[in-house]
């Protein structure tokens, strides 16, 4: 989640963590991931960052959208 100033948050992938901690699932612009180590984890979190609606869905946080 992503939370502008005003308290308004935008969902950015949906993370389901298993029992001990792994897997992770991650859910995120029609894609779905399941990770089983803190390296994966991380590079999933890397590409739901890099990714362009990541972005957009930022600046309109940012722009008070």
């Amino acid at each position: 989640m992503a939370r502008a100033t005003d308290d308004r948050l935008r969902a950015l992938a949906e993370v389901t963590f298993g029992e001990l901690g792994y897997p992770v699932r991650l859910r995120w612009e029609n894609r779905f991931d399941s990770v089983s180590d803190r390296a994966s984890f991380e590079e999933v979190l890397k590409k739901i960052l890099e990714h362009s609606a990541t972005g957009e869905k930022i600046a309109e946080l940012i722009a008070g959208k």
